[in-house]
């Protein structure tokens, strides 16, 4: 029973496992009929030190709040930065 779960899961997946291996996904089977597919590049960033994320460099009290917050040096405004050590496509 179990050989035949498993053949019927890689006919039913069989190109998807192949495509997300190519193209260097991580995989997981939670579930004998089920697929989790993962690109690793979503590990490659993290919330920004300088802004704590918010993507506002850290300033003094506002002078006028009408006006927007300048952008973070450390991560442009996005509020993440490149991990180091992580390679990218």
């Amino acid at each position: 029973m179990l050989m035949w779960t498993y053949a019927l899961g890689a006919e039913v997946f069989g190109e998807v496992d192949s495509f997300a291996f190519v193209v260097g996904w991580e995989t997981a089977r939670p579930a004998p009929f089920a697929r989790a597919y993962r690109d690793p590049r979503f590990r490659a960033f993290t919330v920004c030190p300088g802004c704590a994320g918010s993507g506002e460099a850290r300033t003094g009290p506002a002078v006028r709040p009408a006006t927007p917050a300048p952008k973070c040096r450390g991560c442009g405004g996005h509020g993440r930065v490149k991990r180091r050590g992580i390679r990218s496509v």
